[in-house]
Order: C-alpha cells, then structure tokens, then sequence
C-alpha cells in the first residue's frame, strides 16, 4: 500500500498531466517532429506506434520525445506515426516545468513508461 504522501504525489503528477496534456490522434504518415528541429513536446502513446528515422520506435506505454528531459531542446531524429496514433501530448514547456515540480516523474519518463 502506498503512503498517503506518495498517493497524494502520484495524484499531483495525474493531475498535472491532465490538466496541460492534449488528447491527439494522428495518421499514419504523419511528422511529429523533425531531426534538428525544436522537438515540440512528448507523445504518451495510448495506441498505434511512431517510428524514429534512426530505429528507434514507440508503442502503447511508451513515451516518445523523451529527449526533452535530457535538456534536449533539438530533436535527435525525425518521428513519423507508423500505425494511427492516439496520445496525450505534452508540450515542452508544460513537460519541462511538471519535471522541475515532479523530478520522481522524471525517473518514470528516463525509463521511457507511463506510470500505472
């Protein structure tokens, strides 16, 4: 059982999220961001994949665009949904403040899950 002080952390990180995330759905096709470009924000994939130039790939549970957190303002590759995508996005801002207020959520976000 979780302390009443982690409950209550665990409930301020879902309540910030919900609060600056917007719920998206893209195509398969579609450029999330491009490689050198500022990379917008963080896709929490709820559904379908997106796919990065250089291999990399994301899929329902995963957190694509978590360079951010490393202070990467730049994207490192270009991300295309390869099947129909359904996210809550974070944009940078939003996501850069939620980690200086919740850092443990950084800790979730390095590992590149969504906490259950």
């Amino acid at each position: 059982m979780q302390s009443p002080d982690r409950a209550g952390c665990m409930f301020m990180h879902h309540e910030f999220l919900a609060s600056h995330a917007v719920a998206r759905t893209d195509r398969a096709g579609s450029v999330l961001c491009r490689r050198g470009e500022p990379l917008p924000g963080l896709w929490f994939v709820l559904a379908g994949a997106v796919r990065g130039d250089a291999g990399t790939a994301w899929r329902t549970g995963d957190a694509a665009g978590a360079a951010a957190l490393h202070g990467t303002l730049l994207a490192p590759e270009t991300l295309t949904v390869s099947e129909t995508l359904q996210s809550l996005f974070l944009p940078t801002t939003a996501f850069q403040r939620c980690v200086e207020l919740f850092p443990e959520l950084g800790v979730i976000l390095l590992r590149n899950k969504l906490a259950a």
